[in-house]
């Protein structure tokens, strides 16, 4: 049997500083703290939002899709109904959240009705201008903000698409051709950026990516290529809802339960208003639902949701002009 002395004062290595004190590891450990909760949260949520990136390319891809395969009518009839869902998931969700309390509430009745009068002094002609003008911002904000990750983007770099899908959409379904100024009025904005704050707030891939449909919207123009303004505009529509769908879907993800409701609620939603809309093209229910399907009403809608649901773009641009 082999024996092992062993020192009861404990083994330490040689050093070259024998005489310093080792006070650090002497030090308590404290107990490990659970900010990896915290710490995962933030991850998947930063994940989330700038992974999308490549997923905004499948929905790009959707977009053109219905564009070049579908006809204005089923254009039409897609984002309406799609639409309609993407509203109810947005208040429902809101509702959830605990950000709808009665004063908001008492907000959104008031706003409806507002909205809902426009039919009576507005032509649609100008009711769809004024849903073109809102969705190209509330689109385009939120596409550079999710492919950035951040709420933190250039404001007004992500005002030349704005420009001109606002302007495709009058020069096509109005026949008002203000496309050459808003052209310009791009052109001095990167100008002026760029002398401003120089070339590195241009090469961001937020502004990369929503100025793409600048040159889209150009090149249609140039080439005189043949969309009516409500088929761009629904291929758009579709676009954006599947992109906050995939978002929605990621930011989950990590939650299977949370997840799983979140599936199931965008299932029965969509199949509920899909049966709704059915009623209504086969003549049932006409009066009532027309003010969920009819164009006009559905523009209302639109109106409502882009209001109710544009905080983020408020506080984004007060952040951005007050530096």
């Amino acid at each position: 049997m082999t024996v092992f002395i062993v020192s009861t004062t404990g083994v330490e290595p040689a050093r070259a500083y024998a005489h310093y004190p080792l006070k650090v590891a002497r030090l308590p450990i404290p107990p490990r703290r659970q900010l990896h909760i915290l710490r995962n949260r933030v991850y998947i949520i930063d994940m989330q939002m700038t992974s999308l990136g490549a997923y905004q390319g499948l929905t790009v891809v959707a977009g053109l899709a219905s564009l070049i395969f579908l006809s204005p009518v089923q254009i039409f009839i897609t984002f309406v109904v799609l639409g309609q869902g993407h509203f109810f998931l947005g208040y429902l969700y809101r509702l959830k959240a605990g950000k709808i309390d009665w004063k908001q509430l008492g907000f959104y009745l008031i706003l409806l009705f507002g909205v809902f009068s426009f039919p009576l002094f507005l032509s649609y002609n100008t009711i769809l201008a004024i849903v073109a003008l809102l969705f190209s911002v509330h689109f385009f904000f939120d596409e550079a903000r999710i492919m950035k990750g951040s709420n933190d983007i250039s404001i007004p770099l992500i005002l030349p698409p704005i420009l001109l899908f606002f302007t495709s959409v009058l020069n096509t379904e109005i026949g008002v051709n203000l496309i050459p100024i808003s052209i310009i009025l791009s052109l001095a904005i990167f100008f002026s950026v760029f002398v401003i704050k120089g070339l590195k707030e241009i090469v961001t891939k937020d502004i990369l990516y929503a100025n793409c449909f600048t040159l889209f919207f150009i090149g249609t123009y140039i080439f005189n290529l043949n969309f009516s303004g409500e088929a761009i505009f629904g291929a758009i529509i579709i676009m954006h809802i599947f992109t906050w769908y995939m978002f929605y879907q990621k930011k989950t993800w990590s939650d299977k339960k949370r997840n799983s409701q979140y599936l199931i609620d965008v299932f029965l939603v969509n199949v509920l208003v899909i049966i709704l809309f059915a009623l209504f093209v086969n003549n049932f229910f006409v009066a009532p639902l027309s003010l969920l399907f009819a164009p006009v009403f559905y523009y209302c809608w639109a109106i409502l949701h882009i209001i109710t649901s544009s905080g983020a773009l408020w506080k984004s641009t007060k952040t951005y002009f007050g530096h």
